[in-house]
């Protein structure tokens, strides 16, 4: 089968996950060709040939091109391909193992990756995590970028992929999934806390202290402090969420000149950074950075 007929039949299979983000009905994918996503009021959202399926209404825009560019989602992608974040892609199938673990047996086992850039982290995620699953896996991954979705239907990974803005009211039913996770991307708690089904599992991924020092020290002002600090967001979380476990990934990768521009294309970090700093960096390169990441699993309460 094509990549087209093989997205909207997983579609089709779980389109109960998905509600209609103009009125908030149920949705199908319909019969007349081309295939659509609808509801019963007639709105229809038509799957992209890629695969992919724009659900992000044009008042939910803060931009003509909202999220990531695809200068941007190119580096990111050349960067993680050489494995920078497998690290954390593993702690993450350590955390679905614990969520499933707690879930009935008999029940399926929905996520969701609110968040998802070009898909990269959850579909080695998911990828991983499959040999381990015992029962049946349905996936899907939002970000508001349409170029992240086109590049992330370009994944091998059963998953379902969708354009969404993050902090409106999602396009998921209420209760629809088991696990959320949300990698280095905002996070709306109360919409996170409704799609998810009673006995389920948020995983919450956020930068500590030491995540890329090298590069906040090579481009800011040398008296600059930039806060990593994640109490906001924590307190945030723990108003819907008990905190389960958190885990802590430190680790350090060799990254060169060329490396070095895709990540420096990729980090918001330089948007506050020095030009003649920037300049500086990109001729000379890094020659290592450092990965500091909190992984944290809350149960819904």
């Amino acid at each position: 089968m094509k990549r087209f007929d093989v997205a909207v039949a997983l579609f089709r299979e779980h389109a109960a996950l998905f509600v209609c983000p103009v009125c908030a009905d149920a949705m199908t994918v319909s019969d007349v060709q081309p295939p659509s996503l609808r509801c019963a009021q007639g709105h229809a959202f038509d799957f992209a040939r890629q695969g992919y399926v724009n659900l992000l209404l044009s008042q939910h825009k803060h931009s003509q091109q909202p999220g990531y560019d695809r200068e941007t989602l190119n580096a990111r992608k050349a960067m993680l391909q050489t494995g920078f974040f497998d690290p954390l892609a593993a702690q993450l199938v350590a955390c679905l193992r614990e969520a499933q673990a707690a879930q009935a047996p008999e029940e399926p086992l929905p996520v969701l990756d609110a968040g998802t850039g070009e898909g990269y982290v959850f579909a080695k995620a998911i990828r991983n995590f499959l040999p381990h699953c015992t029962r049946h896996l349905s996936a899907v991954g939002t970000d508001m970028s349409r170029p992240a979705m086109q590049m992330a239907t370009q994944l091998d990974a059963p998953i379902l992929w969708c354009v969404a803005n993050l902090m409106k009211p999602l396009p998921f039913a209420t209760g629809a999934f088991a696990v959320l996770l949300n990698i280095l991307a905002p996070a709306n708690p109360a919409e996170y806390h409704r799609v998810l089904r009673e006995d389920g599992y948020f995983i919450k991924v956020l930068p500590l202290q030491q995540h890329l020092a090298e590069i906040r020290q090579a481009i800011y002002e040398r008296e600059r402090k930039e806060s990593t600090s994640n109490a906001t967001t924590t307190a945030e979380l723990a108003e819907h969420f008990t905190l389960l476990a958190e885990h802590e990934l430190c680790y350090q990768r060799p990254i060169g000149q060329a490396l070095t521009a895709n990540l420096l294309h990729m980090s918001p970090l330089v948007w506050k950074g020095k030009k003649e700093r920037i300049i500086r960096v990109l001729e000379d390169g890094l020659p290592f950075v450092t990965v500091h990441l909190a992984v944290s699993l809350w149960k819904k309460r």
